[in-house]
């Protein structure tokens, strides 16, 4: 008869010894034990099994999960963003997503480069990585900071929509925006001839609304932080420029008097005159402001053409909000919404060359999304 049974559990395997019982002991429990340690032995082994099962299966999902970071290029003549993969490492069962402004706008492998347009400052821009069981997970992030050249959509369009794709000739439509449109234009010295009411500028070409598409403005997004002077994201700020079409203006395009003129629909890259940022955001009352250049207030040529009317922008329902905060020049511009006038002359907001304090507010038509 069983007197007890002992058990060894060494790299993997059981090892039971058996020794005679005490006489006198009654049978039956040692065969329950004997019954107990059988079970434990199938549980073990099931749970082992199990074990590998699932462990495998987490290797295998690791490894159809894409890894690796890309590379953000903007250069050439479109300012075009190109994304292009560093060391990424995913099996053929992985996919990447691009995401801008949280909307899934492309899918592709991750091992090609991949091409943006039309993109404002203020996008963002994600590469999500994505298993074929749905499972998904950041890979990179990227803030846009510098507007691309996009002829092919109209103002509204560009504050709603963008163009991806494998390269520049192959590159589709997609909607990155919150569902707004909205169309500002600037008339530098208003309707009629563009002269500032000096005849000796009659040679002027009167060029009529500018849209604040325009390449020659700055633009920028504000979607998501404190308020900007006051206008809760998002928001746009622009630098509107009035005078491209001045002769010398830009600097590019000759001396004053020498009637070289540039073109509005030029690139302002051509005249070697950038468009650059002329105003930074400082903590203040009401959230963040714009505070000028140093240069604007002087009058330095080097922020030429970008340096006229500082705008914050911000689109709503039932109605819109326009603030000028800034402005350097006395030209006689308006500006207008969706062809509605909502300021009829710029020169008579303030003194030249000065941050306007308080800020101007006008009313402008709503932005809803129903339209």
């Amino acid at each position: 008869m069983l007197r007890s049974l002992k058990l060894w559990l060494s790299q993997g395997l059981v090892s039971v010894e058996w020794t005679q019982p005490r006489r006198g002991r009654s049978v039956s429990p040692v065969i329950g034990v004997a019954l107990l340690v059988v079970i434990v032995v199938v549980l073990a082994a099931v749970s082992a099994v199990t074990f590998v099962s699932l462990g495998e299966s987490g290797v295998d999902s690791a490894a159809v999960q894409g890894m690796g970071s890309f590379d953000f290029r903007q250069d050439g003549d479109t300012g075009n963003v190109t994304i292009q993969p560093d060391a990424v490492r995913s099996q053929s069962e992985a996919s990447f997503h691009l995401r801008i402004n949280d909307r899934d706008v492309y899918q592709w492998n991750g091992h090609d480069a991949v091409e943006l347009s039309c993109l404002i400052p203020g996008d963002s821009i994600t590469v999500i990585s994505v298993t074929d069981s749905g499972q998904s997970s950041i890979v990179q992030e990227y803030d846009f900071r510098s507007a691309t050249v996009c002829p092919e959509m109209t103002f509204e369009e560009r504050f709603k929509f963008a163009r991806v794709g494998p390269d520049e000739d192959d590159m589709q439509r997609v909607e990155v925006g919150d569902d707004v449109a909205f169309g500002l234009s600037i008339d530098p010295d208003g309707p009629g001839p563009d002269n500032q009411g000096v005849p000796g500028r009659s040679h002027l070409p009167d060029v009529g609304k500018i849209s604040l598409a325009n390449d020659w403005h700055y633009v920028q997004a504000y979607t998501e932080g404190r308020p900007v002077e006051g206008l809760e994201p998002p928001v746009w700020v622009f630098v509107l420029t009035d005078n491209v079409h001045w002769d010398g203006v830009p600097e590019g395009s000759g001396n004053l008097g020498s009637w070289n003129y540039a073109d509005w629909n030029s690139d302002p890259d051509s005249f070697g005159d950038p468009v650059d940022k002329t105003y930074d955001l400082e903590s203040g009352p009401e959230g963040r402001e714009v505070d000028l250049a140093d240069g604007v207030l002087t009058n330095d040529p080097a922020t030429e053409p970008t340096n006229d009317i500082y705008v914050v922008f911000k689109p709503d329902c039932p109605k819109s909000t326009l603030k000028i905060v800034a402005q350097s020049g006395t030209y006689e511009n308006a500006i207008y919404l969706n062809d509605e006038q909502i300021v009829e002359n710029t020169a008579d907001l303030g003194n030249d060359n000065t941050d306007i304090e308080p800020a101007l507010t006008f009313d402008a038509p709503g932005v809803c999304r129903d339209d």
